[in-house]
């Protein structure tokens, strides 16, 4: 048993495909298979449920997992100190965050480096969902988060701005002669909508509820990409959040009239997590000039 096939281990229970861990670690499915079948061998008990879609841990890996998540995070820790005392002007920032946050994300370091130029880290990015994000976070794998508030009482939260949330529909459709229609006149359509994994669900539909009615969903995915694709093709309308309808050209995007409350964006990390000269120097500049990314967030987004 060594270091890279726990973490390997790790990459696969978080993201629950071998196939989505070999894109995060950046290794072929193959050396990922062939680790852990090793680490398997080696505890003579199968770690991983292989059948169907998503990948599930068994009863022993259940048990791994309890142990090596705590493990891997202290070594992350003390990985980052000594870095910080052999290196103290450079590091490592990881950060996860909706893909609907690209943009911000890009303009967040950009006036970083340009504003605090001393000090200029490498940074690693997970595009997450809800789900992945809030997990990054807990195991260590995420220094921070770009992210809506999870309810952790383990997390630390600093309010950044709002994100507006849109409709989009196929050309096609009859919606798409207007600029901006209310909640009510979606009482009939078919809804492809996010799973109940990402937060943004949980969102579309309260604000669907308190318009009267309970959405017709006839699809559901994580995925962005298939969202839009799906409205493209006139199977059904979609609230998505803002920068994805303007990004998104074969649809056409329509602002909702109803006073919604809008979302939040904020700022996570864990509490207890050890944070490198880097990682704090690039919190405290958020932090600083949240009001700043706030302001784009308006503006660009």
């Amino acid at each position: 048993m060594n270091l890279q096939q726990l973490t390997y281990f790790c990459a696969i229970e978080q993201r629950k495909s071998f196939t989505r861990a070999s894109e995060q670690l950046r290794v072929t499915q193959s050396t990922l298979s062939h680790s852990i079948n090793e680490l398997e061998r080696e505890l003579n008990a199968p770690l991983f449920n292989r059948s169907g879609r998503v990948i599930t841990l068994t009863p022993f890996g259940e048990i791994l997992l309890e142990y090596v998540k705590p493990a891997l995070s202290l070594l992350n820790d003390a990985q980052s100190k000594l870095k910080d005392m052999t290196d103290p002007e450079s590091g490592v920032i990881s950060l996860s965050y909706f893909s609907s946050l690209n943009d911000l994300v890009t303009y967040a370091i950009s006036c970083y480096y340009a504003d605090f130029g001393r000090i200029q880290p490498h940074f690693r990015f997970f595009p997450s969902s809800t789900t992945e994000i809030e997990e990054s976070i807990a195991n260590g794998t995420s220094d921070f988060a770009f992210t809506t508030e999870i309810a952790n009482p383990n997390f630390e939260y600093h309010p950044i701005g709002y994100h507006e949330t849109v409709i989009i529909v196929s050309d096609q459709h009859p919606l798409a002669r207007y600029q901006a229609i209310h909640l009510s006149q979606l009482r009939s359509e078919k809804i492809i909508t996010y799973e109940s994994s990402c937060q943004i669900r949980g969102y579309i539909d309260r604000i669907m509820h308190s318009a009267g009615f309970a959405p017709k969903v006839i699809f559901e995915t994580t995925s962005d990409n298939i969202i839009v694709s799906s409205v493209s093709a006139n199977f059904g309308i979609a609230l998505i959040p803002k920068p994805l309808g303007k990004q998104a050209s074969s649809v056409k995007m329509l602002r909702i009239l109803d006073d919604i409350p809008p979302r939040s964006i904020a700022l996570a990390w864990r509490k207890s997590r050890y944070l490198s000269r880097a990682a704090e120097s690039f919190s405290n500049y958020i932090i600083k000039n949240s009001a700043k990314l706030d302001e784009y967030l308006k503006t660009e987004m």
